[in-house]
């Protein structure tokens, strides 16, 4: 699925097959192709995902990356080609890296990297806004208002020859509307990329 939301099935029959994109992938397309997530944003794993954000609590980045693995193997089984060539998490601002000491992003995309031997990079896409946090916006559109500019790439030549025409997965703790998601693959889309695919460990119905 494009984002992880509810398909589109009101219409759906055996002249009319279920949609594989939800309403709003439907209306505004997103940059980024598929989303896996390893389950919704609810009690009590939304819990574990404050406390890997907020309180440091590290361990949960690696719980999530292994089950994320898990889940990426079972997807790829039967077509390893579509594998990713290459994972990146979403990036913090300096501001925010600074005071925060990590981006919990990272530390999940880290050891999965290293689970599924996938090459990884932390700084191939730079956030060069430090916007307010996307939890302080109610509307989708405020959301993506939101993320206009906030990132750019960051690559030499050489760097943006393993992008272009790749498969690229890009890794966050939570997706909410997709905004940042979708402002992220838009940047590695521009770089040439041919796929993104979001991996989140949590996804908000």
């Amino acid at each position: 699925m494009r984002c992880a939301l509810p398909l589109q099935s009101d219409h759906a029959g055996p002249n009319h097959p279920p949609s594989r994109l939800c309403s709003h992938c439907i209306v505004a397309p997103p940059a980024f192709d598929a989303t896996l997530a390893l389950t919704h944003y609810a009690a009590p794993l939304d819990q574990l995902a404050l406390a890997l954000k907020f309180n440091a609590q590290l361990t949960i980045a690696a719980i999530f990356a292994e089950r994320l693995a898990r889940l990426v193997q079972q997807t790829y089984a039967h077509d390893k080609l579509s594998y990713p060539s290459l994972i990146l998490p979403v990036p913090l601002s300096a501001g925010r890296l600074a005071t925060r000491g990590y981006n919990q992003a990272w530390e999940i995309a880290r050891p999965l990297a290293r689970i599924l031997q996938i090459p990884a990079q932390a700084r191939w896409v730079k956030r060069v806004l430090d916007t307010p946090p996307q939890t302080q916006l109610s509307h989708l559109q405020a959301r993506q208002r939101n993320m206009r500019g906030a990132f750019m790439a960051a690559m030499n030549t050489q760097q943006l020859a393993s992008v272009r025409g790749q498969h690229i997965a890009l890794v966050d703790d939570v997706m909410t509307s997709g905004a940042t998601l979708a402002a992220v693959a838009r940047i590695l889309k521009n770089a040439g990329a041919a796929r993104v695919t979001n991996w989140v460990a949590l996804r908000t119905p």
